[in-house]
């Protein structure tokens, strides 16, 4: 199923990824992202306050906001293995959260 006009748009992918190659080669690697070793531990801390702060009539509207930024959506998926074959993925800055404190 070959046509003329293929051979200058391979190419031109061919070029393009020559191209990025090289972009990759010539940018310098990031050194490692090193955490504190108590990070989870803090992190744990901080979850527990937030909920006790949640319990609390007089705390609940600036803790509730608190929350309200961590999770920018709650997304409801399809998984065999999680409970009720639903999962929930991690999303928004308390996915960044989690995953950091997990290594």
């Amino acid at each position: 199923m070959y046509h003329p006009s293929m051979t200058a748009k391979v190419e031109a992918l061919e070029g393009r990824k020559a191209e990025l190659t090289r972009m990759m080669e010539e940018t310098p690697s990031l050194p490692a992202l090193r955490l504190h070793a108590s990070l989870g531990d803090r992190y744990r801390q901080e979850i527990g306050r937030l909920a006790e702060a949640l319990q609390r009539p007089s705390t609940r509207p600036v803790a509730t906001g608190i929350l309200r930024v961590l999770i920018c959506k709650i997304r409801m998926v399809p998984e065999a293995a999680a409970p009720g074959a639903h999962g929930f993925p991690r999303l928004g800055e308390l996915a960044g959260i989690l995953g950091l404190a997990e290594g």
